[in-house]
This record gives structure tokens, sequence and C-alpha cells, in this order.
């Protein structure tokens, strides 16, 4: 019931409907492509560099390699590594936001200046960095990119924490004797989490595209097909080869702008007074 209402304008928004039926079509893609192409992604053949059609319909690598299979298994692991890098900076925002927000003084000062000097920081190059100093490896860039991404959402988890420990359901809470850190659990943050689920999708996106920078740059695994890994093996062959630039290319750019309209929708779907500016723009222009 309480997610029905939001649900429903998700639906009726256009760019919510088209987003999510790209990116449900891409995890069943993603999850049984691979076992519907028959053609073995690391197959090495004669076939070198030849251009799209019916035998190869996205063409092959400098080592004849079909890109078709290629890219639907790069595609399971740069979702892999979106969601999984977006869920850790999303859980660790979320603890440090809320502490900061519920607890106050010392503590909130502490951790907004910590998140304030990792928000300055230029995220790719940082992450390009450490990957380079620590080594290449999915884990690794999972790890980074979690590390890095976070800020974002603690301060909003913390803003949203801040109205909500001002309510009265958390004073009575307190009058009934409830420990802090029981509210801070069982009612703070659950009512703060709509505030954050926008973030989700925008994390994820985040986290593909530097997935993609760091892979392209070559300080991702050679063993772990990925959509930065063709695009590094692209722009070496991008005068002979086009299109094992731009079709990685072109999947990683919509996959991208699906997870942020997303969040945009879902942003509008959660949040009344969005809602309320867009009618008043619709009338002002009829």
């Amino acid at each position: 019931m309480l997610w029905r209402r939001p649900g429903r304008r998700l639906l009726n928004n256009l760019s919510g409907r088209v987003s999510a039926v790209y990116i449900l079509v891409l995890v069943i893609v993603a999850l049984v492509g691979p076992l519907v192409i028959s053609k073995d992604p690391s197959q090495i053949s004669r076939s070198v560099l030849k251009p799209p059609s019916p035998s190869a319909w996205f063409g092959t690598d400098q080592l004849g390699r079909d890109q078709l299979a290629r890219l639907v298994d790069g595609a399971r692991v740069s979702l892999l590594v979106g969601v999984v890098a977006a869920g850790m900076a999303v859980i660790v925002g979320v603890l440090v936001g809320a502490f900061a927000g519920f607890f106050g003084g010392w503590l909130d000062i502490a951790l907004m200046r910590v998140s304030e000097f990792f928000q300055v920081m230029p995220t790719l190059i940082v992450a390009v960095a450490i990957v380079a100093l620590i080594g290449p490896g999915l884990f690794n860039i999972i790890l980074v990119i979690a590390m890095l991404s976070w800020p974002q959402t603690a301060r909003v988890t913390r803003g949203e924490v801040l109205r909500v420990k001002q309510l009265e359901y958390i004073d009575v809470a307190r009058c009934q004797g409830r420990p802090e850190w029981r509210i801070l659990l069982r009612e703070v943050i659950p009512n703060a989490i709509p505030a954050v689920m926008p973030l989700i999708a925008l994390c994820v996106a985040e986290a593909i595209l530097q997935e993609a920078s760091i892979s392209f740059l070559g300080l991702g695994s050679p063993d772990t097909i990925s959509w930065g890994l063709l695009l590094h093996d692209g722009q070496q062959n991008l005068l002979r080869a086009w299109w094992m630039s731009v079709i990685p290319g072109v999947a990683t750019f919509i996959t991208v702008l699906a997870f942020n309209l997303l969040g945009d929708s879902v942003s509008a779907a959660l949040n009344p007074r969005l809602r309320l500016i867009g009618r008043v723009r619709r009338r002002v222009k009829i």
C-alpha cells in the first residue's frame, strides 16, 4: 500500500517506463544471453576484423572473436560491478549519514568533513591511481568504486535523518524507554530510505561508467570481459574496425542514460513537490 501510488506514478512517467523496460531487458540478456548464444566469447578464429554481417551480427575483433558474444558476456560483468559497487556505497553512505544526523555533535562534524574530503577529490583519477597501485581485478575495481561513491548518499541520508528525528513518533519511542540505537535502526533509517532510493540508480550508472573508464585505460583484468575492455580493444583498431568501439560505446551510453532517467523518475514519483512544479509548468505553457 505504501509504494502503490509512487509505483503508479513511476509507470505513468514515459522516461521511467522506457528506462525500466530497457534495464529489465538488459538484465535478462545478461543472465540468459550467454546460454542462448552458442559462440564462445573467447574463441579465436581466422575471421579477423570482420564487419557486422549475418554470420557475425556485431563483427569480430583483431583475434576473430565474436563481438556479440563478448558484448553479452560483458553486460553481465558491467551490471555486476554496477550493482555490487552501488550496493556497497549505498550501505556505507546510509550508515554514515544516519549516525552523523542522528547523534550530531563531534561525530557529525567528523563524518561530514570526511565525506567532503572524498567529494572534492577527482574520482576517476583517484580510482585509476588506486587500481594501478593495488593491481587490476574485478574485486579491486568494485572495492575502489564503492569506496569513492558513498559521500553523496551519506549527505542525503543525513539531511533526511535530521528531519525524521524531529517527528513526534521518535519522541514517543524515547518515552517508551527504547535505546537510541534501536530507535535509529528500527524507526529513523527505514523512514529515511525513500529519500535515498533515487540515488541507487544513479550510483549504479556511475559505477558502470567508472568501471568502463578504468578498463578502457587498460587497468582492468584482461581475463574478465567487460564493456570497458571491449572499448580498450576497440580504440587500438578504431580506424580499421569502427564497430569494435562504436557498439560497446553505444551500449555503455544507453545503459548509463537509462539508469539516470530511472533515478530521476523515481525521484519525481517520490517527491510531491516536483510533481506540483511539473503541473504548474504544464498549465503555464497551456
